[in-house]
């Protein structure tokens, strides 16, 4: 491990940590949610870390898995279609006892351009197969950096929203609390975003975080835009506050 780590660029060592920090902050945030839900909330357990961990790694490989079992089952039938096909002739042939290769000579050619059409598909699915499955890989691998980023910056809203209002003299446990925390926002930010995009990046984070939910690319990036107009206001308005 060592050796494979004095490898690294510091870009890439730099880009490692900022992974190996995503998915800790997920995975504690799951933790945080089971402790919740089994009323131990002041302690997280050694069984809730490894429990969250579980859960979201095994939610990142079972997407990889449908696509695998979707492509391989796609072709399987392309397959059983060429086997169907072959014997299909082969048994018209046996069983007409007519049957002249002179006279027959356009069933024979029809027959072979269907294998030769069925055996290129084949062959085309075959060779694409490792380039869509880096396709597939290369895809997932850039929604999980989004999800983890709104993951992120959602925790970076709520600790910016409980420093203002501890400004504003709001008491620390409903600065604290996640319900006030969206309350405040909506009634702070109605002129610098639409609430129903706060309500949308708030339902994604929750989805990502709890259930493990997939979204779209572009779903992820409107998203993240929402979040970082919020940061940006908030920061702004905090630094207004120190003067």
């Amino acid at each position: 491990m060592d050796n494979i780590q004095n490898k690294l660029t510091d870009a890439a060592k730099s880009a490692l940590n900022q992974s190996v920090q995503e998915i800790t902050e997920m995975i504690l945030e799951k933790a945080k949610q089971n402790a919740c839900s089994h009323k131990t909330e002041d302690e997280i357990s050694l069984h809730d870390i490894l429990k969250a961990k579980q859960e979201i790694l095994s939610n990142k490989h079972s997407e990889i898995t449908k696509e695998y079992r979707r492509r391989r089952i796609y072709l399987m039938i392309s397959m059983m279609g060429m086997v169907y096909a072959v014997f299909g002739i082969m048994f018209y042939i046996y069983q007409n006892n007519t049957y002249d290769i002179t006279k027959d000579i356009g069933l024979v050619i029809a027959a072979l351009g269907t294998f030769m059409t069925i055996i290129g598909f084949i062959y085309a699915q075959l060779t694409n197969t490792k380039s869509q499955e880096i396709i597939v890989r290369t895809d997932i691998a850039d929604n999980n950096s989004l999800e983890f980023e709104i993951v992120r910056k959602w925790r970076t809203i709520e600790q910016l929203s409980t420093t203002l209002m501890l400004k504003d003299g709001i008491p620390s446990d409903r600065a604290k609390s996640i319900n006030f925390i969206v309350e405040f926002l909506s009634q702070q930010l109605v002129n610098v975003i639409n609430i129903l995009d706060l309500k949308e990046l708030l339902i994604a984070r929750n989805a990502i975080v709890h259930k493990g939910k997939t979204f779209s690319k572009s779903e992820l990036e409107e998203n993240l835009l929402v979040a970082n107009k919020i940061i940006i206001e908030l920061e702004k308005r905090i630094h207004l506050k120190t003067l």
